[in-house]
């Protein structure tokens, strides 16, 4: 009896410090990956005008960043399918969504110009947004 009690002591201190079964070091597992979502791939018909700062729309962007190349302004009602910083192809070029219109217009947008001809030169066109979205949002 006393030489169980002292070998279930034994074992039970071993067990503890890991003195003769040591136990594998803790690894903590990686939360498992979301599941893949498709990409969303959207296209929108509208219509493409120019601006420039020197017709008095002003050098800063409703973001508060300076305009570029890349910026575009899109009408009120697109700002609820394009947030700001959304990435999108137009005319076969690449911009970023950083500005808003007017609230008079829908279905609209500006691209910047660096010179008040060039934007007119620009005109009026007709052009397809196309921009993507992972799931889940």
């Amino acid at each position: 009896m006393r030489r169980a009690r002292l070998t279930i002591l034994i074992l039970s201190l071993s067990l503890a410090l890991g003195w003769l079964f040591p136990l594998p070091p803790f690894r903590e597992t990686p939360d498992p990956a979301p599941p893949a979502h498709p990409a969303w791939t959207f296209r929108l018909p509208v219509t493409v005008t120019a601006y420039s700062p020197g017709d008095g729309s002003g050098w800063i962007t409703a973001t508060g960043t300076r305009v570029r190349l890349e910026v575009l302004a899109v009408s009120r009602d697109l700002l609820l399918l394009l947030p700001y910083q959304t990435r999108v192809s137009l005319l076969g070029r690449s911009f970023t969504v950083e500005d808003t219109m007017h609230p008079r217009w829908s279905r609209r947008v500006d691209i910047w110009m660096p010179t008040i001809s060039a934007a007119r030169r620009f005109g009026i066109q007709r052009g397809v947004i196309v921009w993507s979205r992972t799931g889940g949002r």
